[in-house]
């Protein structure tokens, strides 16, 4: 069984990051030059980034509940980067950290999978994120499994990378949706993603990126043309010609 995800990112969307701009007690006359919300990349004791109308918040733990019922309100989103740390105990060695560190980063992730539990009984909206480094990069999509295992469900931890992260960049018209007149980023996997999460993360075996197929991993003696349909869900895969998605149903 194969199904098509989109992705929320495309080439296109470089330009749309400058709507990311990280908080660091930070000069939010960026709002009033550029026009753009910036986000706020807090650690505890930073929730005055609240107050300077941010659109997103990344990494932060130890948030109490009434500062996520604001957050919930106000409709910021987050984005809580529990694997990276997952990825540095597990690459311990490459980066030379000792028992301690590797203590200390455990400590942080629970800490963290705390944080979005409460996030998420509170109503906030999660977007996924990675905060990803050197060979991070491939591993993003771990943060998924943290999501269910948090108790959403596959479908919901979907909408984090996709819808929500489209919201995120303020691309809600060009990214998050499988739709004509979208950017053709899509994967396919194997398995299905709404009974098991693992299928995303570990089991992609066809890519297109702004309607060209870079990936495919289905072929089987005879390479397929970029112009081979596929279906998923009830849905027509059509071939594109640029780089928006065609689909009908």
């Amino acid at each position: 069984m194969i199904f098509m995800i989109l992705l929320s990112s495309s080439s296109n969307s470089i330009s749309s990051m400058l709507r990311i701009y990280h908080y660091h007690s930070c000069d939010f006359n960026i709002r009033d030059n550029w026009g753009l919300p910036p986000d706020g990349m807090v650690y505890p004791a930073k929730f005055d980034a609240i107050k300077a109308a941010v659109n997103t918040i990344e990494h932060a733990t130890d948030v109490d509940d009434s500062t996520f019922s604001k957050m919930a309100r106000a409709g910021i989103i987050y984005v809580p980067t529990i694997d990276h740390n997952r990825y540095y105990v597990a690459h311990k060695d490459e980066y030379g950290y000792d028992s301690s560190v590797v203590a200390g980063l455990n400590k942080y992730i629970d800490r963290n999978f705390e944080t979005l539990k409460k996030a998420m009984k509170a109503g906030v909206k999660i977007a996924m994120g990675s905060d990803a480094v050197f060979t991070g990069f491939g591993e993003n999509t771990y943060e998924l499994g943290w999501f269910v295992k948090a108790g959403m469900t596959a479908a919901e931890a979907l909408k984090t990378a996709t819808i929500n992260g489209a919201e995120m960049l303020g691309m809600e018209k060009d990214l998050g949706v499988i739709a004509a007149g979208y950017l053709a980023d899509i994967v396919a996997v194997e398995g299905d993603p709404l009974k098991d999460i693992n299928v995303v993360i570990h089991n992609v075996k066809w890519v297109m990126k702004g309607g060209k197929v870079v990936i495919d991993k289905t072929k089987t003696g005879h390479p397929r043309s970029s112009s081979a349909r596929a279906t998923h869900s009830g849905a027509l895969f059509m071939p594109c010609r640029k780089s928006r998605s065609n689909w009908a149903a």
